[in-house]
């Protein structure tokens, strides 16, 4: 059987449009202040709304933003650099911004050892949703590319552009997932009859804040099955965040991953969540 890698796996969720309401596109780049260069992956998102997108190897990026944010700001950043605010108020349909980010210079401030209890930080982010995140109807345009190799050999190229219908983050309705056009090209040498079975719609469930059910760790269940610290307070893409690790339970194999979340100290709300599976889980399969 052939060791297949996984290069790539992209997805750039764009906020399409809104019933009822204008949206403005904009776009921009973003580049170094001193050396004048792109930055890539800097992240443009809607303050505290769980949208956004992030630039490409040119400093590149497109945004669509509804009508019903005109009041809330951009956020960009970066780690390493100083995170800028820019209200949309201000902005005009069709601009093009050009932003140039500092190095962040700011000394640590000298850590204090302090108790947070990891379990009520997550209560209430769960219960926070509704309110941190878009709460109304939506459409996100995704781009997804999926590329495998062996060694340096090319098995596989797919991609795919595609719209997901979401009735608002914290309503219990599924998305609907429209296909806009795909292409699959596959070495029909070297792949045989090896699938990948990774495929757009599946994205569904990487959208752990709409998709809690799904989770296997922030669910009633998987509460339970996972125990949850805090490491302490750190900077996360601008925000001061819990950084919240987890584990399974000792005796918990099935549905069981590790990682970190992050959780906004004044908000509550989750900002970034970074885990796989369990050890013990990978041996059972």
């Amino acid at each position: 059987m052939k060791k297949i890698s996984l290069l790539a796996l992209s997805l750039l969720m764009l906020l399409w449009l809104t019933p009822a309401l204008a949206q403005m596109t904009v776009n921009g780049k973003v580049i170094d202040a001193d050396d004048k260069k792109p930055v890539e992956q800097v992240s443009v998102s809607i303050n505290l709304k769980g949208v956004g997108t992030a630039t490409n190897t040119a400093g590149l990026f497109t945004l669509i933003i509804p009508a019903g944010n005109s009041k809330d700001s951009l956020k960009i950043s970066s780690i390493g650099y100083q995170t800028q605010s820019i209200a949309i108020a201000n902005l005009k349909k069709g601009e093009q911004l050009n932003i140039t980010l500092k190095i962040n210079t700011t000394q640590l401030s000298e850590v204090t050892i302090a108790y947070y209890d990891a379990d009520k930080i997550i209560q209430k982010a769960i219960a926070s949703i509704p309110n941190n995140f878009i709460n109304y109807r939506h459409v996100l345009r995704g781009f997804y590319r999926l590329y495998t190799y062996n060694t340096q050999d090319p098995l596989q190229l797919s991609e795919a552009v595609f719209d997901v219908y979401n009735f608002g983050y914290g309503d219990p309705h599924a998305d609907l997932f429209r296909l806009e056009k795909a292409r699959s090209e596959k070495n029909a040498r070297d792949f045989n009859a090896v699938e990948v079975s990774q495929k757009p719609n599946s994205i569904f469930e990487l959208d752990i804040i709409n998709h809690l059910h799904a989770s296997g760790f922030l669910t009633t269940y998987g509460l339970t099955r996972h125990t949850f610290k805090v490491n302490g307070i750190v900077d996360m893409q601008g925000y001061r965040a819990y950084e919240i690790a987890f584990r399974e339970i000792d005796g918990a194999v099935e549905g069981t991953y590790r990682g970190k979340l992050y959780v906004d100290v004044k908000t509550n709300a989750f900002i970034h969540f970074d885990f796989g599976l369990s050890p013990a889980n990978l041996r059972s399969l």
